[in-house]
């Protein structure tokens, strides 16, 4: 059995999110909302040896809104592992669903990094067949489907299942915006995030130790944490502007369509940032390049605090800015954690505040 499963394509997912993505769009479902919480920053000086390591980008967790709003539920998997792994897919696929695994990109030969280096992926089982001994595999991230998979480099790769799917016939299709953009704004109070994008900004200008940034990363500059947590900060805000958009049209509330598209710009300039530093790896004397990013730094934390500000007012104008209570929510995150031959979703961000 091989599931047709037409992949969803798109830059702004990583490899985890095309993936669920993909599934819904596959059962007809809507995804937009599942990014309701990926509007944040938080900068955490700890000592941590890396700048790049006190760059939290904040992306809420994903799983509660795609099913409170979509209707697809995550079962996540323990206990499974290459070695066990065919029944439980036999049994998914002949109900018609595929199974999400993840397993080591050095083994996978469709992705760039095959048999060149080590980057934990996730993709969709979608078939099997024995006989061949291969699976059948759908993958978002790089938009393609049937692409083999044999059991030899399952089992070189590690590979674990990590959640099958679930439609949900009764959700929440009512949707209260004001609930989401209360929820934003209290995240970033929460983290002080305008501040925290102020001491980033503070923090480059003193210099920037790119042979310490970019130690263990040789050959893949785009994985260490400055770069990678500042990919994160980008599509976050533009995975957030599309949130804000799909509300607009729902509600008809031409203020959502115009949060989205300043938080667009905002995005914009990140990118600027980011694309700053890295084109000052390979500078002799990047100083006076980086302070032009610290400049623009400041310039975003006060156009994110406007922008939370008009937010703010609209919620007053609508009676919808009341007082919240803190409530704890994990922030799952897909960890490259290989524990008894286990992966296991790994939560990295304490508490914030969500309304009930």
């Amino acid at each position: 059995m091989n599931l047709d499963i037409p992949p969803i394509k798109d830059e702004l997912h990583n490899c985890l999110e095309s993936q669920v993505c993909t599934v819904s769009s596959w059962w007809k479902r809507d995804f937009t909302l599942m990014f309701a919480e990926y509007w944040g920053f938080s900068f955490e000086n700890n000592n941590q040896r890396r700048i790049g390591e006190c760059i939290n980008p904040v992306l809420g967790q994903f799983w509660e809104p795609l099913e409170k709003y979509h209707g697809i539920h995550l079962h996540l998997l323990k206990g499974f592992n290459t070695n066990n792994l065919i029944p439980l897919l036999k049994r998914e696929l002949s109900l018609g669903i595929p199974v999400l695994v993840s397993m080591d990109s050095y083994w996978i030969p469709w992705e760039p990094g095959f048999q060149k280096y080590s980057i934990m992926h996730t993709f969709l089982l979608t078939g099997l067949n024995e006989e061949d001994k291969v699976f059948y595999c759908t993958d978002g991230n790089i938009g393609k489907r049937h692409v083999e998979l044999e059991f030899q480099y399952a089992q070189k790769g590690s590979l674990n299942p990590i959640a099958k799917f679930e439609i949900i016939e009764r959700f929440d299709s009512l949707i209260d915006w004001t609930i989401i953009i209360r929820n934003s704004i209290s995240r970033l109070d929460f983290y002080n995030s305008s501040q925290g994008i102020h001491e980033f900004a503070n923090h480059i200008e003193q210099g920037i130790d790119f042979e310490l940034e970019l130690q263990g990363f040789e050959g893949v500059w785009w994985r260490a944490p400055l770069y990678l947590n500042l990919r994160d900060v980008i599509r976050g805000r533009l995975l957030f502007s599309r949130t804000l958009s799909y509300l607009s049209n729902r509600n008809n509330v031409s203020e959502l369509e115009e949060w989205g598209q300043s938080l667009e710009k905002v995005a914009n300039q990140w990118e600027i940032v980011r694309g700053i530093l890295v084109k000052s790896i390979v500078m002799n004397d990047p100083q006076k390049t980086i302070k032009r990013a610290s400049d623009r730094l400041h310039q975003i934390a006060f156009e994110e605090k406007a922008l939370a500000k008009q937010m703010k007012n609209l919620l007053r104008k609508h009676n919808q800015l009341r007082p919240y209570k803190e409530s704890l929510i994990l922030n799952y995150n897909l960890e490259n954690i290989n524990k008894e031959n286990q992966y296991y979703v790994h939560s990295y961000v304490p508490s914030h505040l969500i309304f009930k």
